[in-house]
């Protein structure tokens, strides 16, 4: 079902990104997908976090958000800010975790800490957005 449910959204993720001429309001939105691998093989299951650094707000309030993803079986993402898909021009320091849990409930992170709680991963989204932000993750 959760397959099915990742291949629709990246079926219907052009056409969404289409229809979104930045005529409405808040801020404009590029288009931000690609594939998360670790140890070559994809990443299924993940969370892509986009937080901001340094991302121009519109107007008092509006603007400067972050974004997030979750990857598919085949490792492939595709961001969204809030209930649009995109992530406005700028800045951003990107986390990538996936969690499971031991047989006591503990949760347990699958994917080293430098590239989530300490990570130092950084990408600039341009205005004409990034189709193919790919992160090849090592777990040496």
């Amino acid at each position: 079902m959760l397959a099915r449910f990742f291949s629709i959204v990246m079926l219907a993720t052009p056409l969404f990104l289409a229809a979104c001429d930045g005529s409405g309001d808040g801020p404009q939105l590029a288009g931000v997908s690609g594939k998360v691998t670790l140890d070559g093989q994809p990443l299924s299951d993940a969370s892509v976090e986009f937080a901001p650094i340094e991302v121009e707000q519109v107007e008092e309030g509006v603007g400067g958000s972050g974004g997030n993803a979750a990857t598919d079986e085949s490792g492939q993402y595709t961001v969204r800010t809030g209930s649009q898909f995109g992530l406005q021009p700028g800045k951003y320091l990107v986390r990538i975790a996936k969690t499971s849990y031991d047989d006591d409930g503990q949760e347990m992170q699958q994917i080293p800490a430098r590239y989530n709680t300490e990570s130092d991963l950084e990408v600039t989204i341009e205005s004409g957005g990034n189709s193919s932000l790919d992160f090849k993750l090592e777990s040496e």
